[in-house]
């Protein structure tokens, strides 16, 4: 299938997973509240945090190297899986460390630094590793229908359970705390690392090869994942520190109103991300100035529908949010409509920086997160504290555009995408995107 269905289909797929998880978000929160909301949200950080740093970006190794077979497919994946196995061991050490320390309170909040809470982090760090393990390997063979799939399944699991759970609570059979709805992650999470097994033995079948010699595979794996990586723990503390020190500050009831805004927000990734998935082993191992004809219109295609749905959303979310969530996530409001612009450069930054990385230009990549970075902690530590929530809206829209800015200098200066790549789509785009829908090229030649 071409690369323009397959981005098409994928986003299309994306849309009921994403009203599902929407609606699966809606019934926690209706069920644990504002604070409860807040201390969920930070557990589950310290699950991305430790899922980021030790994971080792093995889903960007596999969607790279399996196309273009630098590594040859079984040692990548066996490496990947020892990769996995040496991360767990050092993450259990880590949270071994941290429990019972005076960091802890900092980390977990001060009424949940206990052991059940560091149980939940590591063993949401390992399933949460390896379904990105098996993303990866699906990403790189190219089996997008079969991401969609899942995907579909495992929003629709979390549909299940949180609707009875809300359903169970609503008729007095269950109360459910948040050491309840932590359990029932897990739950989902060890379901959807299940299917994903069923589906490696069904349709791939060939073992891993764990003869991994250190010139042929260690080497050119983190030769090409190190700035990689290293950019995706930076760009971790773009989008988590405000979380951190809104907790800080202020109560886990603000986090928890902040949460709702930037979830929703971060929902309008769902084209940019739909894009990335398919275009990083499509592009892998082009060279700078390839495909751009493709990519111009891609990022037209990106900027239209995101300029669309935020007209539509800043004057819904005055009605949609005390509506859906409760009176108190009116509060909600202001942070979502603040966050928006940040989240549209957001969305035309990650298709820039896919290509980046498929043309072997990463560390364009990770100087973006350093300045991002820079930008978050000034921002973050500066208007948090006099402004709450609606001060983290404002320091992440700043992070969003430092990025964005310097990584749009770098596709302008290697590819030579102009001020065509912040457009719209335009009449000369319409009959282009006819052969877009068909699976061809933007020349009209079948996209492969």
């Amino acid at each position: 299938m071409s690369v323009n269905r397959n981005i098409f289909y994928t986003f299309f797929s994306q849309i009921p997973t994403q009203i599902l998880s929407f609606l699966s978000g809606l019934f926690l929160v209706n069920l644990i509240g504002a604070e409860g909301r807040g201390v969920y949200g930070i557990i589950l950080a310290n699950i991305d945090l430790f899922a980021f740093f030790m994971g080792v970006s093995v889903n960007s190794g596999l969607a790279y190297f399996i196309p273009n077979e630098k590594i040859p497919r079984r040692k990548m994946f066996g490496l990947s899986l020892v990769i996995v196995f040496l991360g767990s061991i050092v993450t259990a050490i880590l949270l071994w460390a941290l429990y019972g320390s005076r960091f802890a309170a900092y980390v977990f909040t001060e009424n949940h630094a206990t052991a059940y809470f560091f149980a939940i982090v590591f063993a949401g760090f390992g399933l949460t590793v390896i379904n990105t393990l098996f993303t990866g390997l699906f990403q790189g063979l190219k089996r997008f229908r079969l991401i969609n799939q899942v995907n579909i399944g495992n929003s629709i699991l979390n549909l299940t359970v949180f609707g009875g759970s809300f359903a169970l609570d609503h008729y007095g059979y269950l109360e459910l705390t948040v050491k309840e709805a932590l359990d029932l992650t897990i739950f989902i999470l060890a379901a959807n690392t299940l299917i994903w097994l069923v589906a490696y033995l069904r349709s791939v079948r060939w073992l891993p090869d764990f003869r991994l010699d250190l010139k042929s595979v260690w080497k050119p794996y983190f030769a090409y994942i190190g700035p990689g990586h290293l950019s995706a723990m930076i760009n971790f503390f773009n989008y988590r520190l405000d979380l951190w020190v809104l907790e800080y500050y202020y109560t886990s009831a603000d986090v928890g109103i902040y949460a709702i805004a930037v979830g929703l927000a971060q929902r309008l990734w769902i084209l940019p991300n739909a894009m990335s998935l398919v275009l990083m082993p499509h592009l892998s191992g082009k060279q700078p100035g390839e495909a751009l004809d493709e990519l111009r219109l891609l990022t037209r295609v990106n900027n239209s529908l995101l300029l669309l749905a935020m007209f539509i959303a800043v004057p819904i979310s005055f009605i949609f949010f005390p509506l859906a969530y409760g009176a108190e996530f009116s509060a909600s409001v202001l942070p979502f409509q603040l966050l928006l612009p940040g989240i549209f450069f957001s969305c035309v930054a990650r298709i820039f920086s896919v290509y980046l990385s498929a043309c072997g230009l990463v560390r364009f990549n990770l100087n973006a997160t350093v300045i991002g970075l820079v930008v978050t902690f000034v921002f973050d530590f500066w208007l948090i504290p006099l402004y709450g929530a609606i001060g983290a809206g404002l320091a992440t829209t700043a992070t969003y555009f430092s990025m964005f800015a310097y990584t749009y200098y770098q596709i302008h200066r290697h590819a030579g995408i102009g001020w065509e790549g912040l457009g719209v789509l335009g009449k000369a785009d319409l009959g282009r995107m006819k052969g877009f829908f068909q699976g061809k090229g933007i020349s009209g030649k079948s996209s492969n």
